[in-house]
C-alpha cells in the first residue's frame, strides 16, 4: 500500500513479475497530486508497473474520492499508457466513474455481480 522501492521495480522488471503500483497519499489536496505525479514519472518506465493505484479501502472513500479528476489527470500527463485503479468499498461514485479500472476490497461476488451489471464496460479488479 505505498510505491515500492526502484530497486524492488528493477528486479520485478528482470523476472517478468507485474505490478500495481501503489499511491498512499489520497485526498483532493495539492501535495498528494504532486506525489502522484511524481511517483508516475519516477515508475513509468518500468515494464513491471501496469497499473496505477490511486488509494486503498477507506482512504478512497467518503471526501478523499473529490481527488480523483486531479488524481487522474496527473497520471495520464505523465503516463497515458497504463490504467488507473482505486481498490475500494464502493462504486458509482466520483472516483469510481473517473478511474479506468474497478477495484474491490472484501467484497461478497454479488457486490461484484452488481457492479457488472451496472458498469459492463469496466474492468473489474
Amino acid at each position: 500500500h505505498n510505491p515500492p522501492d526502484t530497486a524492488v521495480l528493477d528486479i520485478y522488471d528482470r523476472m517478468g513479475i507485474v505490478v500495481m503500483d501503489e499511491n498512499r497519499l489520497f485526498e483532493n489536496k495539492t501535495e498528494y497530486v504532486v506525489s502522484m505525479g511524481i511517483m508516475v514519472k519516477r515508475d513509468r518506465n518500468h515494464p513491471s508497473v501496469v497499473i496505477w493505484s490511486f488509494c486503498n479501502e477507506k482512504g478512497c472513500e467518503g471526501s478523499h474520492e473529490a481527488g480523483g479528476p486531479r488524481f487522474q489527470e496527473i497520471s495520464y500527463r505523465f503516463d497515458g499508457t497504463r490504467p488507473t485503479l482505486a481498490n475500494m468499498f464502493t462504486f458509482g461514485d466520483l472516483l469510481s466513474n473517473t478511474i479506468d479500472v474497478q477495484g474491490f476490497s472484501h467484497e461478497l461476488r454479488e457486490d461484484l455481480d452488481d457492479c457488472h451489471a451496472k458498469l459492463p464496460d469496466k474492468p473489474i479488479y
